[in-house]
């Protein structure tokens, strides 16, 4: 099989190839590991690839059943995403239309809350007994009308409550030969032990640079260059990946991180004062992300520092930029500013005054940049004393 469409993860292609051309077919799978590299658009290549028949696994697209279960039409195949208590019918159909369109995607309220059909987001998602007992044990109780296999997707297992999870785990004590279950998670421990016993567990690593660079220029339609910056940015993330892309701002921030850098170094106080004003302006969730850029951009510092390579750096587009910067801060702590700036991410997570932080951080940062810093940005009043 060439399992078109999926980017890498070669290891578990190969695992379900063999299982899939030797009949050997688990009763349920947990595809499980990071966000955004795989799970979901597998799990339906695989309920796909299960109404045919071995023979016909090399050119699955020629088996209608194959081509009817990636439009989303197959009367088998069923797949489940986490809602909230109340949903409308439409909004469902709607959010089953974009994952068919794109697998990758996230298709719930939570990490999807508008689609343009039903309420906006801000409910909490999961499922409930209701939906088990009423969506899905109906639906595996019969043999398939038309193809090989039932096959449930059930798209963030995780976020079964007990009861539902309980419910579900009825049904699997209860197999039958006639349905496959594909649960997908990015959080397995949050799943009842007893449910992962009763999987055939199937770990997803993160994607390589290299192909999720090329999946964004087929894709995205971006240039090599760009392309490999934002697929070093995402963490093996193509969700992540295509977010990156689509932001405009992105660049307009990591050139902001450059100037901000260049005023801490020189300790330009009236340019510090506007770049804290402009960002304690930016709202918790934009700051937060800065700092987040902030901190790819000092750990490309501290790659060049101890190897002289920037072959390896994320802001591949500003190496210059890194060997001047280097060059010119032969004593700095790289270490010490990436810790106070995960540092300040916390502080800003847990809603400490973002005005303060910023300038505590542009000294310790200060400090950092000529070799003598010591201590964190924030020191509670018990240690003060």
């Amino acid at each position: 099989m060439d399992w078109a469409g999926i980017i890498g993860q070669k290891r578990v292609k190969e695992t379900l190839s063999q299982a899939l051309s030797s009949g050997r077919v688990a009763q349920a799978y947990l595809f499980y590991g990071p966000e955004g590299v795989g799970k979901q658009a597998m799990g339906l290549y695989m309920a796909a690839a299960l109404q045919c028949e071995p023979a016909s696994l090399t050119q699955p697209e020629k088996v209608l059943g194959f081509r009817k279960a990636q439009k989303g039409v197959h009367p088998d195949i069923h797949v489940f995403f986490p809602t909230p208590k109340e949903i409308d019918e439409k909004e469902v159909s709607e959010r089953l239309r974009l994952f068919y369109e794109n697998p990758y995607r996230h298709v719930d309220p939570v990490r999807l809350p508008d689609v343009g059909v039903g309420k906006k987001g801000g409910k909490q998602s999961f499922y409930s007994v209701e939906r088990i007992n009423e969506g899905i044990k109906p639906r595996v109780k019969y043999h398939p009308s038309e193809g090989r296999l039932q096959v449930v997707l059930l798209l963030e297992a995780d976020y079964l409550r007990v009861e539902a999870a309980n419910a579900f785990l009825k049904i699997l004590e209860e197999p039958n030969d006639h349905t496959v279950f594909i649960l997908t998670s990015s959080r397995p421990e949050r799943l009842l032990a007893t449910i992962i016993s009763r999987c055939q567990q199937v770990r997803f690593d993160p994607l390589q640079t290299d192909d999720l660079a090329a999946a964004l220029q087929d894709h995205a339609a971006l240039k090599p260059e760009e392309a490999q910056l934002y697929a070093r940015m995402a963490n093996g993330s193509y969700n992540k990946a295509l977010t990156l892309a689509a932001d405009t701002e992105i660049r307009v921030l990591r050139e902001l991180i450059v100037d901000y850098f260049r005023a801490v170094y020189s300790r330009n106080i009236n340019q510090l004062a506007e770049f804290n004003e402009r960002m304690a302006k930016m709202g918790r969730d934009a700051l937060k992300n800065l700092m987040r850029l902030m901190l790819l951009w000092v750990r490309d510092l501290a790659t060049f520092q101890a190897s002289g390579d920037v072959s390896h750096v994320v802001n591949v587009d500003f190496a210059d930029v890194i060997k001047r910067f280097c060059n010119g801060l032969p004593n700095a702590q790289m270490a010490y500013m990436a810790d106070v700036l995960e540092e300040a991410h916390g502080l800003i997570e847990r809603n400490v005054n973002e005005a303060l932080i910023l300038v505590v951080l542009q000294e310790r940062l200060f400090q950092a940049m000529r070799g003598n810093a010591s201590g964190t940005l924030y020191l509670p009043l018990v240690a003060a004393d």
